[in-house]
């Protein structure tokens, strides 16, 4: 009995210490330290839940925050590093490491403010590389002041919520591309302990108007295939490259020798069934064809390289490795063809590489070297930077806004001979995706790149929106919103532009805009707020105080934009109706919005709009407001689609949120009913 109970306690202390704070603590220090961040950060997610101490937890949860940070999970990193900093009187590499990741989060304002809470902690002679971050703030906002004239697009065909990145271009005609992703589809099945991603493979997508599409039989097997000829040509559905290439382990970061056509790709698969980490491979392609697998012998199995980049010759191939013998970090290295053989590495010299990393070396047909880095001359994470040759050095140069953003940016490569080309930025929610680029020319007339904005209060997704652009210059061209109804527009002097949105089911808005000299300042607004036929719009400033149905001023200015609008559009029906919050009783408010329809209708009328085209309804307190997204973001307490009824007002224990439900019912609405046609005849 004694020896069954000495096990039983001994277990049980077995067991608590295996489920202790500092148990998980050490087991995320062990992943850490293997370089399986994502598994780290769970461990030291349970040591951080478990613990009551608070140096303790301010240390984890530094830790924690540095591996979300080394994964580019940046909105999680920060959160953890608000955590390590709340717990301490003074925690200053956790204050650096959060400005810096809500510098990549775009907080700027927050970074600033942080670092300056760093500064009050640490002297300004022991500060060291951390005081560069200042000059960072001023970049970001000097360059995005002064950008570039670069048009960047979203590569939508290509991109998911996974990571797409390190495009290239697999013809010589750029009509296809090989790109790699972490999407769901790739011969890995596993999550990588490193990133929480799922292993990375190569895809191919074509620029083609010819798709193909699979024949099933009832059972839902493919028995055949057919090819349909489309108006338009476009990307199309990416498709793994090819099984001899991807594997179950990563691939990816591709370039290939247009002459030879030999393609150089990263993986991570075993050697000699061993992780040896990332070694570079080779393999031919004979026409629709692979030939066999060849590694590059550059370093000793012990070692990892990636990034491949051939010169146009194919006589130079440019690789990262972080080997011995380099500036720390990540380098740059390259070596040299020799009998058949490739030479030995020779690291690019301090020209190109920091003590930071640098990665994704992109050599062009001109001999201009493209990289990205993480050094402290950039605008936060990785930047992309050009190094132009000359003589035994190389000039360096940050590529700035836009092409470079807050977040990461790297992997760039052009089209032969073009100023165009793809990249990867991380810019959009943290995701890595695949952008195009195109550097216009520069005209001596330009005077900025103006910024519009689309919006509608249902929302853009799935809405098919046109944006023209005709000048009295002669210019023409469509533009694409970007998924958030963003555009850019080149502003040239002297010059009268028409811009013209419509869409299905939408009105169709025109803004005429004028500009001067160069040298003359501008304000342009080029923002449209779309009116969806059958959809209410709420009219922001017709409100009205309790039981009052009198216009105020800015009551009429809103009703004058209505007016305004229906001169424009001569051949619209509109309804006009007015809403009341729950206070007092149904007849009084069904009474109050009657006359308060009634009086914005009549004005309308006093102002020329025929009253065939109006019609005034009342619903009282019957149709309580459906919240949008721009109430969503005002106020923190309500939701898309919250429906605002007496039940969910009166739930609300704050007496302000209360009277904010209640001023948003408060409303009066206008909905075009319909086109009439045969006024449009008349036109």
């Amino acid at each position: 009995m004694r020896i069954l109970v000495g096990t039983i306690l001994s277990l049980c202390l077995l067991l608590s210490i295996a489920c202790s704070p500092q148990y998980y603590a050490r087991k995320g220090d062990e992943m850490y330290g293997k370089g399986n961040f994502f598994k780290a950060q769970s461990y030291y997610d349970k040591a951080y839940d478990k613990s009551k101490d608070h140096t303790f937890k301010s240390d984890v949860a530094y830790k924690a925050g540095l591996s979300f940070e080394t994964i580019n999970e940046t909105n999680k990193a920060a959160r953890w590093f608000k955590k390590a900093v709340r717990r301490r009187d003074s925690f200053p590499e956790a204050l650096v490491h959060l400005a810096q990741v809500e510098i990549k989060n775009g907080n700027l304002e927050d970074a600033e403010e942080t670092f300056s809470i760093y500064e009050d902690f640490v002297p300004e002679n022991s500060r060291g590389d951390e005081e560069r971050l200042v000059q960072v703030f001023e970049k970001i906002k000097e360059w995005k002041e002064n950008p570039q004239a670069y048009i960047i697009k979203p590569m939508d065909k290509l991109n998911t919520r996974a990571s797409e990145f390190a495009p290239i271009y697999l013809s010589g005609d750029t009509n296809i591309i090989v790109f790699t992703s972490t999407r769901k589809g790739s011969l890995g099945s596993k999550i990588d302990g490193v990133t929480g991603d799922k292993f990375s493979n190569l895809y191919r997508s074509d620029y083609t108007n010819e798709v193909k599409r699979n024949i099933k039989n009832k059972r839902g097997r493919i028995v055949d295939s057919k090819i349909i000829i489309k108006d338009e040509f476009q990307w199309q559905k990416p498709v793994g490259l090819s099984d001899s290439i991807n594997s179950v382990f990563h691939e990816g970061t591709a370039c290939i020798d247009l002459e030879t056509n030999v393609l150089y790709f990263t993986s991570s698969r075993k050697v000699d069934g061993k992780d040896r980490g990332t070694k570079i491979y080779s393999m031919a392609m004979q026409g629709d064809e692979w030939g066999d697998m060849q590694k590059l012998n550059l370093v000793p199995d012990s070692l990892s390289v990636g990034h491949p980049s051939i010169s146009a010759d194919g006589e130079t191939l440019y690789f990262v490795s972080d080997m011995a013998g380099g500036f720390g970090g990540n380098d740059i290295w390259m070596v040299k063809a020799e009998g058949g053989q490739w030479g030995a590495p020779v690291n690019l010299g301090e020209d190109i590489n920091t003590s930071k990393n640098e990665v994704y070396p992109y050599i062009r047909e001109n001999g201009m070297l493209y990289f990205a880095s993480d050094r402290y001359e950039g605008m936060g994470g990785l930047d992309i930077y050009v190094a132009r040759p000359r003589a035994d050095v190389w000039d360096v140069e940050n590529m700035k806004y836009p092409i470079n953003s807050e977040t990461d940016d790297f992997s760039i490569v052009f089209q032969p001979g073009e100023n165009k080309g793809l990249f990867a930025s991380s810019r959009n929610k943290g995701n890595d995706d695949i952008f195009s680029f195109e550097k216009m020319e520069i005209d001596s007339m330009l005077i900025e790149i103006a910024e519009g904005r689309i919006t509608f209060d249902e929302g853009l997704a799935g809405r098919n929106i046109r944006i023209k652009m005709e000048s009295d210059k002669g210019e023409r061209s469509n533009i694409d919103p970007d998924d958030n109804g963003g555009f850019k527009l080149p502003i040239h002097a002297d010059t009268k532009y028409t811009i013209t949105v419509s869409g299905d089911d939408f009105l169709t808005e025109r803004k005429i805009i004028e500009t001067g000299g160069v040298d003359d300042k501008l304000d342009l607004d080029l923002n449209f707020e779309l009116k969806g036929i059958g959809v209410p719009i709420r009219l922001k400033n017709v409100l009205f105080a309790f039981n009052e149905w009198k216009l105020t001023s800015e009551a009429k200015g809103a009703l004058d934009d209505l007016v305004k609008t229906m001169r424009e559009h001569n051949d619209i029906i509109i309804e006009l109706s007015s809403h009341t919050d729950y206070i007092g009783s149904k007849t009084l408010n069904d009474s109050i919005s009657n006359l308060r329809a009634q009086v914005c209708v009549d004005y309308l009328v006093e102002q020329g709009v025929s009253g065939s085209r109006l019609k005034a309804l009342s619903f009282g307190e019957n149709k309580p407001w459906v919240v949008k997204q721009e109430g969503q973001d005002k106020y923190n307490f309500l939701k898309v689609g919250d429906v605002l009824s007496k039940a969910f007002i009166y739930k609300l224990t704050d007496e302000k949120q209360k009277e904010v439900a209640m001023q948003m019912n408060r409303r009066t609405e206008v909905k075009i009913e319909r086109i009439d046609k045969a006024n449009r005849s008349k036109r």
